[in-house]
């Protein structure tokens, strides 16, 4: 089960307070470490297939444990990202692309393992349509990885957002206008 889930510091705690900037900072963080540890498990099995590795009815325990390892974190982090009475008015706008990648390899992480299942009766059942069904596995688990890498762009885009928008001046008036932030990005990339 997910770290962020189960630890007294979850985000669950906050759903029904507005988090600051430096609270949702921390929790993308969390999660960005989390999702990416799935990731490095699932590259792992994909090498070893790759490499002619044959998929036994363990291999096929290992898939679907590292599928479920990346599934659990993906599912809360896209429930925390969307409902956005939570999050800080800044960072409510910015996360719809990642909601959609999220959403997507939710999607194709119960596909796979529908696959992999499909697999491991046909490989017992000592079926000719393992062969057939074996490159189909490959495919499928090197899209998840993409996707999943996609994942940990679109975190890593929404935590320098987050970022910026806590290192922000502010005016007068509580706001920072665009043509400040403007200003004071031509002087960081000039200097």
């Amino acid at each position: 089960m997910s770290m962020l889930i189960d630890t007294p510091t979850s985000w669950t705690k906050f759903e029904k307070q507005k988090l600051s900037l430096k609270q949702c900072f921390g929790i993308i963080q969390d999660f960005w470490k989390e999702i990416s540890l799935a990731q490095d498990s699932l590259l792992s099995i994909y090498a070893g297939l790759n490499d002619g590795e044959e998929i036994d009815s363990d291999q096929c325990s290992n898939l679907i444990g590292s599928i479920q390892k990346l599934k659990e974190p993906v599912q809360s982090f896209y429930r925390f990202l969307e409902n956005s009475i939570h999050l800080p008015n800044d960072v409510g706008p910015l996360r719809y692309q990642l909601l959609i990648v999220l959403h997507d390899v939710d999607v194709l992480s119960g596909k796979f393992i529908s696959l992999v299942l499909t697999f491991r009766s046909q490989y017992q059942a000592q079926s000719s349509q393992v062969t057939t069904l074996r490159p189909e596995i490959l495919q499928q688990l090197a899209v998840l990885i993409q996707r999943s890498e996609d994942i940990l762009v679109n975190i890593q885009i929404l935590h320098l957002q987050v970022r910026s928008r806590m290192k922000r001046p502010v005016t007068s008036r509580g706001k920072t206008s665009m043509l400040t932030s403007l200003t004071r990005a031509n002087c960081m990339t000039s200097a």
